[in-house]
């Protein structure tokens, strides 16, 4: 299995440059290679089912301890009815804006004292219409928060699904999916992304031919991940 040594090692074997003078950019080019690997698509090996607990009047709470990792994408949320239960009510993931137009929308259509107060108590305010049809709506907030509106009175308990960011490849002994099943292709595309400042562009465009191929055989290899052994 590579490591962060070996990628940023051999990064500077083929830049044939010295440690001593492009040791941290070596470094700084894998990590990018990385990144981008991963705007691109959500890959299978990035994807998590954690457990999350929104506590009792709290409208949102960080998910990245539980994960590992920064979310990415959320694919599935699903409100749990005892912290241990694996499986739940699926819920709608939404903007808190989209909530927010929903509600005035809401208003518009009823009368003020039907949601002068946006309680679970109240039958006629829009925090129970959704409560009673959705279980809630969850929000994503910022870069690593997820909410309920409306807010519980009791603890909430979630299973989710997500994809996440890989952690940024810091000691020697670091490692990943894409150091394990693509080494090739975070050197092809780190030598990419270097060619211009190293004024090494005279095989740039053979380099980079060569990183699409590269990638298309790690997407093929994910889809095939990602489909199902007995379809």
């Amino acid at each position: 299995m590579a490591t962060f040594v070996t990628a940023y090692t051999d990064l500077l074997d083929y830049w044939n440059r010295p440690s001593a003078e492009m040791l941290s950019q070596a470094k700084r080019e894998i990590n990018n290679a990385i990144l981008w690997l991963q705007r691109k698509r959500p890959f299978k090996f990035t994807e998590r089912l954690i457990r999350v607990t929104i506590p009792a009047n709290a409208q949102m709470v960080s998910v990245s301890s539980a994960c590992e990792g920064l979310p990415r994408n959320y694919i599935s949320i699903e409100k749990l009815s005892a912290a241990a239960n694996n499986a739940g009510l699926v819920m709608k993931i939404v903007s808190y804006d989209r909530i927010i137009r929903d509600r005035k929308q809401y208003q518009m259509l009823h009368t003020s004292a039907e949601f002068a107060e946006d309680s679970l108590t109240d039958p006629f305010t829009f925090g129970d219409a959704i409560s009673e049809n959705d279980g809630g709506r969850m929000f994503l907030m910022g870069a690593d928060n997820i909410g309920i509106y409306p807010s519980q009175t009791v603890d909430s308990y979630f299973l989710v699904h997500l994809n996440i960011w890989l952690p940024q490849l810091v000691a020697d002994g670091d490692t990943n999916f894409f150091l394990t099943y693509a080494y090739d292709l975070v050197l092809f595309r780190a030598l990419v992304n270097s060619s211009i400042y190293l004024k090494i562009d005279q095989r740039y465009a053979t380099i980079k031919d060569d990183m699409v191929d590269q990638y298309q055989a790690l997407v093929d290899w994910d889809d095939q991940v990602r489909a199902p052994t007995n379809a």
